[in-house]
Formats: structure tokens, sequence, C-alpha cells
């Protein structure tokens, strides 16, 4: 590698950790998912148990993660996102480590940087959310299953890697089927080894326990078989959405060039090339260590085995948005890597150049996605510091009653950002054209016409002021001020 273009990785590197870092600094409103995860990790142990986690869609070991960080530092903005940054830096640190005992000091380098300058990366490093825990699971995952390929292997690697995958199920469902997928290819392996067989099989049965109570006890069972709010066409809208999570640029010029309608095709069509581009030139490169050659088509089946079964899920239950494939980013990332050092022998050194630039590209991604986040995407603080320096004696505070189930968990959340508490009354948004008396309906997380909603107060004779904070979508928290 030429000093021009350690410089280059150098400075890519410190951006995108810098974009990374900056939830340390900015402090804005949390958004639906994260007040939610926030006030779920408040209630008690037993508490989050029976209201939170058994009503949630994910597996629990993020949120007593988050539970055992709040209790020890506190729930504010910033020291709630710190633990995502701590993940973060924490994948970093371990993707260097461990992709140092598997490629060169160059490869390793370039492919940690690819993932870095990745808006998945820098995005959910300053969310309170899950996603950074994920990443980092499964680039400990993703390193210790090549470890595998090692032989002779020492007693722990194994151990490590049950851990690391039994963890990484109990973090987020995609992570179990990440595990799976690992697992399955581990049997493929172990086809002649019947004691290691019976281990990986022992393995799934134990990474299978916590869905099966989640099914059976807790409400992820009527989640399934269904449309929610995410939708698919088919195998198109599956390949998409994870370019749209890998390689967002293809989305933006898939759309700008055919439109919305049939963006999805389009960038399924580009994508799969482009993996498979990937995945070729990145197995042909020419490596003394035989080893080498064994990651490239693990990595390679890791990917493509993974993205089928996720197409399989969606046709029955629609599971797939961009942020879940950030499963993939490591094994992606140094696919990629692989690949461009490849061409690089074909190409006269033109593919670094490119590799840079898709990196510089996914930089930009990551500016315009923060910037959008930290408008903040629903300014829940806003809305509550409206009402509590409004709020009279006498008038009646409302909280949108989106689910009976979850009622509880979602008067805390109406109530986390004020210094005094109201009094919260839960109200169904059919009923609230009905008020005659002096109120005001906070709306959080919401699809509802607010002004239709105001319009038909005005109607009934009463004075109504519609309130919506400065958000990146005007409609997601609004507060209804009745006189």
């Amino acid at each position: 590698m030429q000093k021009s273009e350690t410089y280059f990785l150098g400075a890519i590197l410190f951006c995108g950790l810098a974009m990374a870092c900056s939830g340390l600094v900015l402090s804005y409103s949390y958004w639906w998912d994260e007040l939610y995860s926030v006030v779920g990790a408040r209630l008690s142990m037993a508490s989050m148990m029976s209201d939170f986690i058994m009503e949630d869609v994910h597996p629990p070991f993020y949120q007593f993660a988050l539970k055992l960080w709040i209790t020890a530092f506190g729930d504010g903005e910033r020291t709630t996102r710190a633990l995502s940054t701590l993940f973060s830096l924490m994948t970093v640190l371990a993707f260097w480590v461990l992709g140092r005992r598997h490629f060169h000091k160059a490869t390793t380098l370039t492919a940690l940087t690819v993932m870095v300058s990745c808006s998945l990366f820098s995005y959910f490093a300053q969310e309170t959310r899950s996603y950074s825990l994920l990443l980092l699971l499964t680039t400990c995952s993703t390193f210790l299953y090549l470890d595998s390929c090692r032989e002779p292997t020492h007693r722990i690697k194994p151990v490590l890697l049950a851990v690391s995958l039994l963890l990484l199920s109990l973090t987020h469902y995609f992570g179990l089927i990440y595990s799976g997928t690992i697992i399955l290819l581990l049997l493929v392996d172990a086809r002649r080894d019947l004691r290691a067989g019976i281990g990986f099989i022992l393995l799934g049965g134990i990474c299978l326990v916590w869905p099966a109570i989640h099914y059976l006890y807790g409400d992820i069972g009527s989640r399934t078989g269904q449309n929610f709010w995410i939708e698919t066409n088919g195998i198109a809208t599956t390949v998409a959405t994870v370019s749209d999570g890998l390689t967002p640029q293809l989305n933006v010029i898939s759309e700008a060039l055919v439109g919305a309608g049939l963006k999805d095709v389009l960038t399924a069509v580009v994508f799969t090339a482009l993996l498979l581009l990937v995945i070729l030139f990145s197995t042909k490169q020419r490596q003394t260590e035989a080893r080498q050659s064994v990651y490239r088509r693990k990595l390679s089946l890791v990917l493509v085995t993974y993205i089928a079964l996720i197409a399989f899920i969606d046709l029955h239950s629609p599971i797939s948005t961009h942020r879940n494939f950030i499963v993939l980013l490591p094994a992606f990332s140094i696919l990629i890597t692989l690949a461009a050092q490849a061409l690089n022998q074909a190409l006269f050194n033109l593919a670094t150049p490119a590799l840079i630039l898709f990196m510089i590209s996914n930089l930009a991604v990551s500016a315009l996605l923060l910037r959008n986040k930290t408008t903040p995407i629903e300014n829940h603080r806003a809305a509550a510091q409206y009402i509590e320096a409004n709020l009279s004696p006498g008038d009646v505070f409302y909280y949108l009653d989106r689910s009976d189930k979850l009622q509880k968990v979602h008067k805390l959340m109406a109530l986390y950002y004020f210094e005094e508490k109201p009094e919260p009354n839960p109200i169904k948004q059919q009923h609230i054209a009905a008020l005659s008396h002096n109120a005001f309906v906070l709306l959080q997380h919401h699809s509802y016409d607010v002004e239709a909603l105001a319009a038909e107060l005005i109607k009934n004779g009463q004075q109504v002021t519609v309130f919506n904070p400065h958000q990146k979508s005007a409609t997601s928290v609004s507060v209804i001020e009745i006189r």
C-alpha cells in the first residue's frame, strides 16, 4: 500500500469515527424507538419483562444492557447514546484485532475503513437502539467463524464462537438469522464429524430457546404472517433493501433514473450484479496462503445464504428494513476490499481510487442522514415543553392510546420529557373530536391528519391550536390545544 493511499484511508477513517462519535456532544430529542427503549429500561426488572420485553418484537439482551447502563450513568440523551458509541468503538477494535489474525495489515485497514465509512455504522453509533451492539457481535461472530477454518484451533475458540452466536441471537432476530446462517454452514462443513455436528445442532437449539418462549408467551407470534408497516414486492424488494443498507447510493441513482415505481427492480439487478462481481473477483485473488481462499469462499457463502434466507422469510412475513442488514457489513466490507485488490492486478491499480471514491460517497450519505437525524426525526422534547409552558390548572392532559397491551409503556413515554409530570389520560384517536373542555392532546409517532382533527373540533365549536415542533416529519409528533 502506497503512503498516499494510507493517508486517504486514515482521513476517511477519522471522518467516519468523528461522525459516529458526534452523538456524544449533540443533544436532540429521541425519536419513538429510542424513547421506547429508554422507558422500557427504566421499568423494574419484573415490569420490564412482563410489560415491555414480552410485548416487544425484539430479543432482550440489549434491553438488559441498557438497563444496567442507565442504572449506572443515567437516562439522558447523550448518556444512553454513549452506550451505542461505546459498542461501535469496540467494534472497530474487534475488527482490527481479529481481522489481523486472518488478513494482511493493509487488507484489514482498508476493510475496516469501508465499514466505518458506511452510513449504517455512523448512524447507529448514536442511536439508543440495539444495532451497534448487533454490529459488534456480528463482527466477532464473523471472524470467529473464520477461525473455525484454521487448523489446529484452540479449544477456547469454539466456546467464544458459541457465546458470540448466542448473544447475537438474543440481541436481534436478524442476529438470530445470522447465527443460524453460520451454524448451518458449520453443519455442512462438519457433515463427516459427528461430534462437531451434534455440538452445532445443540447450539442451534439453545439459540432457539428464547424465540420459542417469546412466541408462546409473548406477542411475537401475532406479528407473523402479515404486513405491518413493512411491505414487500418479492425478491426485488428484499435485494433493494439490502442495497439500501450497504450501498444506498445505488437506490438514489436508480430512483433518479427510472422513478420510484421501478427503483427496486433496477436496484436489485445492479446490486446483484455488483455482489456477484465482488464475490467473483474476491475469490479469484492470488494469495500465497491457501486458507485465505477458504476465508473468501466462506464469507461469500455467508452473504448469499443470509440474503436468500431473508428473501424467503419476506415472502411469508415481510421483515426487511435497511438497518437490519447491518449484520452483513463486516463480511461485505472484507469482500469488497478483496475484490478491489484483485481488480488492481488486472486494472493497473485503478480499483483502489474507485474504492476510495466509494468510501467518500459513503461519508457523504452518512453526513446527509445524520443531518436529517439531528433535526430531529421526532421532537418529543419540544412537544412536551410546549405543553408544560401552556398547561393551566383545570386543563386535562391526554396522550394517544395506541395499544392496550403497551398502555403503561406509552404513558411513561408521553411523560418522559416533562419536568413536572401532569396527570396523564389515555385517549383513542376517534374520541379526540368529541372533546369539549380545555385540554392538551399529545400525538406521538402518529400518522393521523392533525389538521382534519383540528377542523372537526373547530366545527364542534372549540377553539383549537395545533403545535407541530421542528422535526424531520411535520406530523410525527403534534400537540392539539383545545380552549
